[in-house]
């Protein structure tokens, strides 16, 4: 009986830990949003949500933004600025796999909006 007991309690256990997925967001911070490691960057993918939810983005104008979160890595040709957050090449020498902070900035310069841009290569 014991030992029914015990495995019933284990799979449970399992059960629940299977089910619950591991949330690794950290809160956003200046210093660790552009702390670079080769191409990558490690921590803004696990802070952008924080970002996104906790922090005034629209309505601010390009120098507050870059006092805030550093240089993008990119501009579009419309003018919206771009931050990595996942760059995976897999075992490819072409990136797969990216993903993207896009901040979207009127004729003034001023943030409008902003979200995630995800591209993954077709197999």
């Amino acid at each position: 009986m014991k030992y029914k007991a015990t495995c019933l309690l284990w799979g449970a256990l399992l059960f629940i830990s299977a089910c619950t997925r591991y949330n690794p967001d950290i809160k956003f911070n200046k210093k660790g949003w552009n702390e670079k490691d080769d191409w990558d960057y490690p921590q803004r993918e696990h802070m952008v949500a924080d970002l996104m939810q906790h922090h005034q983005l629209k309505g601010l104008s390009y120098k507050q933004l870059i006092d805030s979160l550093g240089e993008p890595e990119n501009f579009s040709d419309t003018g919206d600025m771009h931050y990595q957050l996942l760059m995976d090449f897999g075992d490819d020498i072409d990136p797969v796999h990216t993903k993207y902070l896009v901040l979207k900035l009127n004729r003034d310069s001023v943030v409008t909006g902003f979200g995630i841009k995800e591209w993954r290569k077709d197999n």
